[in-house]
């Protein structure tokens, strides 16, 4: 024990006070570290064998351990007894592979070893107590007197406190090992690189082919070195000019002074929008890579100018800061929503980057050419929908305020910037929901763009509303499954959003009373479709159907198209001819979606 005790010092004083030596040692060491071959993978043998500080204690460690543990040990020669020195070389052999012997040149590993493992043929160390502690144990239980017991006791309490002591011990070890190493890789990150003798022609080391250079591969390498110190060097300065401006940036917001070495970021009620200058502490605000701050709307302004051309589906094109003109990725950009939102846990699945581009993805898929949502007509809620969906007209809702039970009350406000159009969805959403009434109300969205669904479910859960989206078949059944078990109290989705295409058709959810449109369809049947999910046999409440429509865009005039469609299929065919189109299949869908060439013209101007 004492042996170990003064290991164990010595190897705990080399790792808090490295030296050079300790680390080279800890790097090169024959035993412990993979071998250096060359580029044709033939094995290099080092001029001068050594081992590190803690392979050259390895034989006192393991003896230790042996006699603090249970050492189970079996000979080649039945009735041959074992010592444990024998036992010990059995266990440091098995550390040895079959290069160790081509790289001991001084045989140090064959003396760390020793030869006396030659006649055991297996030896191992269980993590329990050892022999003499159990018969110890045993004896102290026909002990004949208390002084022997308690002595005995103490004793065993002792080996129990030294086999913890040994644990905790090896941890250590092992850290300062690693710390040794790390300052021998340390080491070498800063070495300098080393011209070739002429005259050498010993092979390299893929080590060594690092640093060592020929005179003909000099001007080669001196280009590569440069442009990679050149822009890590980059990537430093951006690096920690972003630390210290939102290191800034958190103090202020705690109510700090900020002063000096902080920069000027002050308190952000104090700051402005580097774009509309408007205030930030007034919304949401984009954090950029570089650790200037935007307005969301604005930032998702840049994100849709810069991917205006851009094909669907292709990556997002990187911004630019305003201030500093650094390149920003759109999935480096950072969402922070002003305190008193319901925070994004890291499994919401829900990003900064991820909203701007969504945001951006759903201007363009409303047909404006990626400029966003205009202006929102407020329509009036179709209620009840018992009156039967074909006869139901569009209001001119241009014209007249919306009146009724679910007017949008102008005292909601929306967290985020999400644009006219979500904005007015999630109002009339949150609307609804906070009306109360003597029904528990719920909700079904429909959208033919998935990006917008996925814009509408993130800005419902930054308002405080649990909403699920069926995104695939894989979730289909799962959030399907959540928003009908949804109740009171028990903080359940109780908003489905849906794509109209796949989820207008062939369900039953009669547990919602609410649908919301968001885009017109140019087949009447398909939104006949999407209201009969709640408007159908076992619905014991009134169902409301919600349009949204932007005003000034061709969605006015998909909308007025829908309603010729809808009144002439009523006129030929009686109000079931809408419906028929619709469970035709999807040649009759295609069919009832197709447009003329006076359509489209209508359509366009």
């Amino acid at each position: 024990r004492c042996a170990y005790a003064r290991a164990r010092d010595a190897l705990a004083g080399a790792a808090r006070q490295p030296t050079e030596r300790a680390s080279h040692l800890a790097g090169h060491c024959i035993l412990c570290r993979p071998p250096e071959v060359t580029a044709a993978g033939a094995l290099i043998v080092p001029d001068a064998a050594e081992l590190c500080l803690h392979c050259a204690q390895l034989r006192t460690l393991t003896a230790y351990e042996g006699r603090l543990f249970d050492l189970r040990a079996l000979p080649k020669r039945r009735g041959v007894h074992l010592s444990m020195a024998q036992c010990i070389s059995k266990i440091m052999s098995k550390a040895k592979s079959p290069h160790h012997d081509q790289l001991d040149s001084r045989g140090l590993i064959a003396a760390l070893v020793g030869p006396e493992h030659e006649a055991v043929y297996e030896a191992q160390i269980f993590k329990r107590a050892s022999d003499p502690e159990l018969v110890l144990g045993f004896l102290l239980r026909h002990a004949p007197s208390d002084a022997l017991r308690e002595a005995g006791r103490r004793h065993l309490a002792e080996l129990g406190a030294q086999r913890v002591d040994f644990l905790k011990s090896r941890e250590m070890l092992e850290a300062g090992r690693n710390m040794l190493l790390a300052m021998d890789e340390l080491s070498m990150s800063v070495m300098r690189m080393q011209l070739r003798a002429p005259s050498s022609d010993a092979p390299l080391s893929e080590y060594a082919a690092l640093y060592m250079l020929g005179a003909d591969e000099l001007a080669a390498r001196n280009v590569t070195v440069s442009s990679e110190l050149s822009v890590h060097r980059a990537i430093l300065r951006q690096s920690t000019s972003q630390l210290r401006y939102l290191t800034g940036l958190a103090t202020a917001q705690r109510g700090a002074s900020v002063a000096g070495k902080g920069g000027d970021q002050g308190d952000l009620s104090a700051r402005s929008c580097p774009i509309c200058q408007e205030s930030l502490s007034s919304g949401d605000m984009s954090v950029l890579r570089c650790g200037h701050l935007l307005c969301a709307s604005c930032c998702v302004a840049l994100v849709e100018r810069a991917n205006k051309s851009a094909p669907r589906g292709a990556k997002a094109r990187p911004i630019q800061c305003p201030e500093c003109r650094a390149r920003c990725d759109v999935e480096d950009v950072a969402l922070v929503v002003r305190k008193g939102a319901p925070s994004q846990k890291a499994g919401g699945g829900w990003c900064g980057g991820e909203a701007v581009r969504a945001t951006a993805d759903a201007g363009r898929a409303c047909g404006d050419g990626g400029r966003g949502v205009g202006v929102v007509l407020a329509p009036s809620a179709e209620a009840p929908a018992a009156a039967g969906a074909a006869a139901a007209q569009r209001a001119d809702a241009s014209q007249t305020p919306v009146v009724g039970p679910f007017a949008d009350d102008p005292s909601l406000r929306v967290r985020g910037s999400y644009g006219a159009k979500i904005g007015a969805i999630v109002r009339r959403v949150v609307g609804i929901l906070a009306g109360g009434g003597d029904f528990f109300d719920k909700i079904l969205v429909f959208s033919e763009w998935a990006s917008v669904l996925l814009l509408i479910e993130h800005a419902l859960k930054v308002n405080g509303v649990p909403a699920a989206r069926i995104s695939s078949l894989r979730s289909y059944e799962r959030e399907l499954e959540a928003f009908r078990a949804s109740a009171a109290g028990t903080g359940g989705p109780r908003v489905l959003l849906m794509p109209l295409r796949h989820g207008s058709a062939g369900l039953t959810l009669i547990e919602a009373n609410h649908v919301v449109l968001v885009e017109p369809c140019l087949n009447p049947g398909t939104e006949l479709q999407a209201i009969n999910r709640v408007h159908r046999i076992g619905q014991t409440r009134p169902t409301f159907v919600h349009r949204f429509v932007v005003d000034k865009s061709v969605e006015v005039s998909i909308e007025d198209l829908k309603c010729r469609r809808r009144n002439a299929a009523a006129a030929a065919g009686g109000a079931g001819a809408s419906q028929g189109a619709a469970e035709g299949g999807p040649r009759a869908g295609a069919a009832a979606e197709a447009l003329t060439d006076a359509e489209l013209r209508a359509i366009l101007e």
